[in-house]
């Protein structure tokens, strides 16, 4: 009978191994370099020649404003002036209101009115029906708050609106001088 045993083991030994003559060799021969580093630098300078570019150092211009703020004395004194083109109004006898939004179905004014109830302390808004001729005699519905007597307390209104993301616009009704 015949031993297989040592033929596997044999087998192992006989396997060849192939090694490289030169350990570490180029990959990219060195006249290839050249010639890569050689069109590179041909393309730059044909690009500036082609685009005709003009590279220069950015310096910023001198700055010459001169801002002189002038306050009138009246606003020294905490008075707010209110300039106004109407002579006949008596801006004593003003009231402020604040337009949230103005909406063609009710469902969303209602809505809005909703999130304004519940999203600030803010307990003077309404919803006014208007009847606007130019779009065929259509009722919108305006979100309204007000009225306030001045233009701080319109204006801090308006602040807790826009915190709620709505982009409210401010009303101004006056009286006629008489």
């Amino acid at each position: 009978m015949r031993d297989f045993a040592n033929l596997s083991s044999s087998k192992k030994n006989k396997r060849k191994k192939y090694k490289t003559k030169h350990s570490q060799a180029a990959s990219i021969g060195f006249n290839n370099v050249i010639f890569l580093v050689s069109i590179s630098v041909v393309f730059i300078f044909g690009s500036f020649l082609y685009f005709d570019t003009n590279v220069e150092e950015i310096r910023p211009r001198p700055i010459t404003n001169q801002v002189v703020i002038d306050f009138p004395e009246r606003l020294q004194n905490d008075l707010v002036l209110i300039e106004s083109d109407f002579k006949n109004f008596d801006l004593g006898q003003c009231i402020f209101f604040l337009q949230v939004e103005t909406y063609g179905v009710k469902k969303y004014a209602n809505e809005a009115l909703n999130i304004i109830l519940n999203g600030s302390n803010l307990n003077n808004v309404y919803i006014e029906e208007v009847l606007l001729k130019k779009y065929q005699n259509k009722i919108f519905y305006r979100v309204l708050l007000g009225p306030f007597d001045n233009k701080s307390s319109v204006n801090n209104a308006r602040e807790d609106i826009i915190g709620l993301g709505f982009s409210p616009m401010v009303k101004q009704r006056c009286k006629d001088k008489q």
